[in-house]
């Protein structure tokens, strides 16, 4: 159960520990007491200078073995776009990783959990393309995400298929792929972040910080763990933060986020009711406090056990924690000397032409990106851009209506009120997608149990049905949509006959349907729009699934 919550600092949800826990934060969030008053930005003139040079090489680097990786392509890809903003979405790098993307998301050839690395980075850089207007990559996004939710291991991080422990490093790049997904309005299940939290609590070191393979103890007493260092702890905590984010564990009664108008009307409640805030609050001190006596301004300490240096990979995980964990309500406002540090670090190691060498498994491509995202504060960008993105439409996207009373915060989007009122009342409005409450009835009848309950609910689901064939895409998406949260299997031929849609958001409400009656995700590649072959796949799948339930069923095209 979640514990009240009584000091500004929310990592403190029971005062006793206020007084110790906020002394610990000020010591680790004060690396540098007094701060630099010329303190560097990506912004700066010789930060820049800097930035300039790892984006010319990028721009021709050859990738070697990891030219038909997504990862590898996206990592160029959103450095080109922070460089350029919506200017670089149709720089050549750039299309050339959108047209890898989709090769390998319709050719099903991301498929396991040795590829958790390019699924996280590569939903990353289509968070970025969509803020970009770059075009749709929702279908994209999905198919990853449901490749994504599979792979997670029953006790809740990511790892190698051959081994059953979860491994951190793996395990962030899990956690920046759910919460993607989540920035664009993809559904990703609150027990998901719920078992990627307990296992963040349960492999950390009693010392503060993270191995490499996390030793989990199956309870909540900590164990040591093995090969504690830098770039793990940072790995960790960033995805702590991430799932504290994402699930608004230490969540305030107002929102401080959005237009000034609605600052006093935007609720927020914590998604993770499970979560004990206790343990994530220690968790997280202790973190701070490992990072704290950790911290080097060279940053090149971290050695794995085989001798290799991951110097840039830990930089850019380190920048993605700072940022995470500013996000967080109460938390004490960060110096800038790891960043001061990590430019002088990077202006003095970087190569003549542009690029950050390394001399094991092909790194110089990656090193570069990496370095560059750290110093282009990458992920404290995305994160205020997704918020503005996520904030500043409705879910059928549709601009904030003028009374932000009719407003809440939903997973870090602006989304409609539920409108209150009986079922059939709201249906009407559903009609006519023109009509100012559109979304808000759409999101009462999400709220209101709509399964089989005698008549009423029979002549409900006749309207539906009826909706659901109509003319108008938005009012057959919310049709199809909530024709799903019935649970009817008598629904299932009209909702698979819906997957030949050419339009996307045809397609995805019936998906959403389907799932929500099967409790299963599809495979990978399955996500509709002009591309015929996906398509059919769904619709193989589906059927194929209700046969398994229903073997006499029949579909309008079986004859």
């Amino acid at each position: 159960m979640n514990a009240h919550i009584s000091h500004d600092w929310r990592f403190a949800p029971i005062s006793r520990r206020s007084a110790a826990l906020v002394a610990a934060l000020v010591v680790a969030a004060c690396l540098s007491a007094a701060s630099d008053a010329r303190a560097l930005t990506p912004e700066s003139p010789e930060v820049k200078q800097v930035i300039a040079k790892g984006i010319k090489y990028l721009e021709s680097a050859k990738t070697g073995n990891w030219e038909k990786h997504p990862g590898m392509q996206s990592l160029i890809g959103m450095c080109i776009l922070k460089q350029y903003g919506e200017n670089g979405k149709n720089h050549p790098k750039v299309t050339e990783a959108i047209a890898v993307i989709r090769a390998c998301v319709k050719e099903n050839r991301v498929r396991c959990e040795e590829e958790i690395y390019d699924i996280g980075i590569t939903l990353l850089f289509l968070l970025d393309l969509e803020m970009a207007h770059a075009g749709d990559f929702k279908p994209e996004m999905e198919a990853l995400l449901n490749i994504l939710l599979s792979a997670q291991k029953p006790h809740g991080g990511f790892g190698y298929p051959s081994k059953p422990t979860g491994d951190t490093s793996m395990t962030q790049y899990g956690a920046l792929g759910m919460w993607a997904c989540q920035m664009v309005g993809l559904a990703v299940p609150v027990e998901n972040w719920e078992r990627l939290i307990n296992w963040l609590l349960r492999t950390q070191d009693p010392s503060g910080g993270y191995g490499y393979q996390g030793v989990d103890p199956g309870s909540f007493t900590l164990t040591k763990q093995e090969a504690v260092r830098q770039s793990m702890t940072a790995a960790a905590l960033g995805s702590l933060t991430i799932c504290a984010v994402s699930t608004r564990l230490f969540a305030e009664k107002e929102a401080a986020t959005g237009p000034t108008q609605l600052k006093k009307v935007v609720k927020q409640e914590s998604l993770a009711k499970s979560i004990d805030l206790n343990l994530v609050s220690e968790a997280l001190r202790r973190g701070q406090g490992w990072v704290a006596s950790h911290y080097t301004p060279n940053y090149k300490v971290d050695l794995d056990p085989t001798g290799n240096l991951w110097t840039y990979y830990y930089m850019y995980a380190f920048e993605r924690y700072k940022s995470f964990l500013a996000e967080l309500p109460g938390a004490p406002k960060d110096d800038n000397k790891w960043y001061d540090d990590g430019y002088a670090h990077l202006a003095k190691v970087q190569g003549k032409d542009g690029s950050w060498e390394a001399t094991q498994y092909e790194m110089t491509a990656p090193n570069t990106a990496f370095a560059l995202l750290f110093l282009f504060r990458s992920t404290q960008k995305i994160i205020s851009h997704a918020k503005a993105f996520g904030g500043g439409l409705l879910v059928g996207g549709r601009g904030l209506p003028e009374n932000a009373s009719d407003l809440e915060l939903v997973q870090g989007s602006l989304r409609a009120k539920a409108l209150k009122g009986p079922a059939m009342e709201l249906l009407q409005k559903l009609a006519d997608p023109n009509d100012p409450k559109f979304e808000e009835a759409v999101r009462g009848m999400e709220e209101q149990s709509l399964v089989e309950e005698g008549d009423r609910q029979t002549e409900l689901q006749k309207r539906l049905r009826k909706m659901a064939e109509g003319q108008s895409p938005e009012a057959r998406a919310a049709a199809l949509k909530l024709l799903g949260r019935t649970r009817n299997l008598d629904n299932v031929p009209l909702l698979v006959e819906s997957l030949r849609d050419k339009d996307p958001q045809i397609f995805l409400a019936a998906t959403d349907a389907l799932r929500f009656i099967a409790r299963k995700f599809p495979p990978a590649g399955q996500f509709g729009g002009a591309d015929a072959e996906a398509q059919k796949a769904a619709i193989q799948y589906w059927k194929a699934w209700y046969r398994d339930i229903r073997p006499d069923a029949e579909f309008d095209d079986d004859n």
